[in-house]
C-alpha cells in the first residue's frame, strides 16, 4: 500500500509532540508540586517555629495552655472576643494590633500537651488522617523552662495534604501547563506541517519529472528547490537530465552518422554488382578487386562500430602487461613501410635511451598507434615525413609522450578539437576514399583514457600535424608468466 512520504513524516510529527507535551506536562506538574510542597513544608514550619515561642510564653506565664483554644475560636471570622483573653490577645497579636498568630481562615493549627493529648485546634482533627505519632517527628516543639509541654503542627506538619488555597493554586498551575503545552504543540504542528511542506513539495516535482524522463520527455525542466540536500539532489538530477539529454543526441547523431558512412559503399557495391548482371562492367579480376575494396571498408567501419561499442560497455577491461614502447614503434615502422614507401612517405622513430618498460595492454596500446599512423597515410597526402617519437616527461620522469607527426598541410585550427569526435572527417570525399571509418581517433582516445591518460592533436609549425598521447609510467609492472 502507497503512503506518501508527507504523510509518515505528519504522524511522526505529531507523535512527536503529542509524546513531548504529554511528557513535559507529567515532568512540570510532579516537580511544581513537589517544589510548591517542599515550599509550603518550610513556610508552615517556619510558621511553627514563631507560634511555638507565642505559646511557649503563654504556658510560662499562666503554667498551662488555658483559654488558648478559645483564642484560636475567638480568630475565626464572625466570632466574638471572650471576655478576660484581652492579655493574652494582645501577646498573640503584635504592639501596632498586627496579628502574630493567623488563625482566622483557611490556616490550620494543632496544638498538643505533653501526653500528646489535643488541646487547640482550628479543625475537626477528628475527620483528619491524623497520627499522634506525627506529633514528635513532623511537630515544633513547644518548650517552657527547659522542658517541651507540647508540639505545635501547622497546615502541611499534621497530614501532608495542602489546604483549599494551596490545591486551587495548584489546579491553576496544571490548568496554565496543559494550556501552554497545547499552544506550544499547536505552534509546533503548524510549523511542523509548513516545514515538511517544504520539503516533499520539491521531492514530489522531482518525482514528477522522472516520470516524464522514464517517459522519453528529456526536455522537462528540474526545479531548483534550496541550498540544502535537496537542493544538491535536485542539482544532480538536472545533471543527470542534462546528461541523458546529451547522450541521447549523441546516440541519435552517431545512428545518423552510421547510416550515412554505410549507404556510400552498400551504393557502390549495388552499382557495379548491377553493372556486371546488365553487361556494362565486365566480371574480372578488376573488377572483383573493386568490389573487395568495398568490402574491407565495410568490414573496417564495422570493426570500428564494434570496438567503440565494447569500450562503452560495463565489461570493458585492460589486460596490463610490461610493454617495451620501442619495440612496438618498430614493429608498426616495418608494418606501414610498404605502404609509406607507395605513397613517396618515409618513417622515421625517435626514442630517448633507455625507455622504461609501462605496464599497458599491449594489444589496445599498438591499436591505437596503428590507428594514429593509418591516419597520417591516409590524411596527409602531401606529406613526405612521418615521425614516431616516444620520450619521457614530467618531473621524475612520471609520464611517457607518444607523437606521431608529419609534415602535410595539416588540419585547421578551428577543426583540431572535434578530429578526436566520432565519424568527425575534416574532408569527407577524401576521407571515403581512402577507406577511413570517422572512428580512428574517437577509438584511440577511449583507450588512452582507459590507461589513464590523455591524448591531443597540435599543428605543426611549417606545416603538419602532430597527434600526442601520454601515459602513466608510475603503474606498478606486473609480471606474468
Amino acid at each position: 500500500m502507497f503512503i506518501r512520504l508527507s504523510t509518515k513524516l505528519t504522524a511522526l510529527l505529531v507523535a512527536i509532540i503529542v509524546i513531548g507535551s504529554a511528557s513535559t506536562l507529567i515532568a512540570i506538574s510532579h516537580i511544581s508540586r513537589r517544589q510548591f510542597f517542599s515550599y509550603v513544608q518550610q513556610s508552615d514550619r517556619q510558621r511553627a517555629q514563631e507560634l511555638a515561642q507565642l505559646l511557649a510564653e503563654v504556658y510560662q506565664d499562666q503554667g498551662s495552655f488555658s483559654g488558648v483554644e478559645q483564642l484560636l475560636r475567638l480568630q475565626r471570622p464572625g466570632e466574638r472576643r471572650v471576655p478576660g483573653m484581652t492579655r493574652m490577645h494582645q501577646q498573640m497579636h503584635g504592639p501596632a494590633g498586627r496579628m502574630m498568630m493567623r488563625a482566622a481562615g483557611p490556616e490550620r493549627l494543632l496544638l498538643l500537651d505533653r501526653n500528646r493529648r489535643v488541646v487547640a485546634a482550628t479543625i475537626d482533627w477528628a475527620q483528619q488522617s491524623f497520627e499522634v505519632q506525627r506529633a514528635e517527628q513532623y511537630g515544633v516543639a513547644v518548650s517552657a523552662a527547659g522542658e517541651t509541654v507540647g508540639w505545635l503542627l501547622v497546615g502541611s506538619m499534621i497530614d501532608g495534604s495542602f489546604n483549599p488555597a494551596q490545591e486551587q493554586f495548584l489546579r491553576s498551575l496544571r490548568f496554565a501547563v496543559i494550556l501552554s503545552a497545547l499552544l506550544v504543540a499547536l505552534l509546533a504542528f503548524v510549523l511542523g506541517a509548513f516545514f515538511l511542506s517544504n520539503v516533499t513539495r520539491p521531492l514530489r516535482a522531482l518525482s514528477t519529472a522522472a516520470r516524464s524522463i522514464a517517459s522519453g520527455n528529456l526536455a522537462v525542466g528540474i526545479p531548483t528547490a534550496g541550498n540544502d540536500e535537496i537542493g544538491t539532489l535536485a542539482e544532480s538530477f538536472g545533471t543527470m537530465r542534462a546528461a541523458l539529454d546529451q547522450s541521447r543526441r549523441q546516440r541519435e547523431l552517431l545512428f545518423r552518422n552510421i547510416a550515412h558512412e554505410l549507404r556510400t559503399p552498400l551504393s557502390l557495391l549495388r552499382g557495379e554488382v548491377e553493372a556486371m548482371i546488365d553487361g556494362l562492367y565486365p566480371v574480372n579480376a578488376l573488377s572483383l578487386r573493386s568490389l573487395q575494396q568495398e568490402i574491407a571498408v565495410l568490414d573496417r567501419l564495422v570493426s570500428d562500430i564494434r570496438s567503440i561499442t565494447t569500450m562503452q560497455s560495463a565489461d570493458f577491461s585492460l589486460e596490463y602487461w610490461p610493454v617495451d614502447v620501442a619495440a612496438v614503434l618498430a614493429r608498426l615502422k616495418a608494418a606501414f613501410a610498404r605502404e609509406a614507401s607507395e605513397q613517396g612517405i618515409e618513417i622515421e622513430v625517435r626514442c630517448d635511451n633507455e625507455l622504461p618498460m609501462i605496464s599497458a595492454d599491449p594489444g589496445r596500446l599498438t591499436q591505437v598507434l596503428a590507428n594514429l599512423i593509418a591516419n597520417a597515410l591516409h590524411h596527409s597526402h602531401s606529406a613526405n615525413r612521418i615521425v614516431l617519437a616516444a620520450q619521457l616527461q614530467g618531473d621524475g620522469s612520471a609520464w611517457l609522450e607518444i607523437s606521431v607527426r608529419d609534415n602535410g598541410r595539416g588540419v585547421p585550427e578551428a577543426q583540431l578539437e572535434h578530429i578526436f569526435d566520432r565519424l568527425y572527417r575534416v574532408d569527407d570525399a577524401r576521407s571515403r576514399s581512402s577507406g577511413g571509418s570517422g572512428l580512428g581517433l574517437a577509438i584511440a582516445r577511449q583507450i588512452v583514457e582507459a590507461h589513464g591518460g590523455s591524448i591531443w592533436a597540435a599543428a605543426v609549425a611549417g606545416g603538419g600535424l602532430q597527434v600526442s598521447a601520454r601515459l602513466p609510467c608510475a603503474r606498478q609492472l606486473e609480471v606474468r608468466e
